[in-house]
């Protein structure tokens, strides 16, 4: 099987891809929906400007966390991969949708 070094070794590595927010299950998941579309679906439905929406630094941005929640939850989209839409990190990614779920 292999030394205990190496078995320590592996499951640690294995629990880093596990935790890693860029490796995302939903890919197999993706029903072809642009995040285009559900950013400008959620600003209509809040009436605000897109840009607004994409760029919103003010707390509570709850109409953003929407946004993303779905973004995640509709698309194959990773974390990282959204946070470049909002010009945030994947961990604030994380939380956003978090919030909403």
């Amino acid at each position: 099987m292999g030394r205990v070094g190496f078995i320590k070794e592996k499951l640690k590595e294995l629990k880093t891809q596990v935790e890693s927010d860029e490796i995302s299950y939903r890919k197999e998941l993706n029903v072809g929906i642009e995040p285009d579309i559900i950013i400008e679906e959620v600003a209509r439905r809040y009436k605000k400007n897109l840009e607004k929406l994409i760029n919103s630094k003010t707390r509570p941005a709850v109409e953003k966390q929407i946004a993303i929640y779905l973004i995640r939850r509709y698309t194959g989209l990773t974390n990282g991969e959204i946070g470049k839409i909002f010009k945030m990190k994947a961990q604030a990614m994380s939380k956003a949708g978090i919030k909403i779920e």
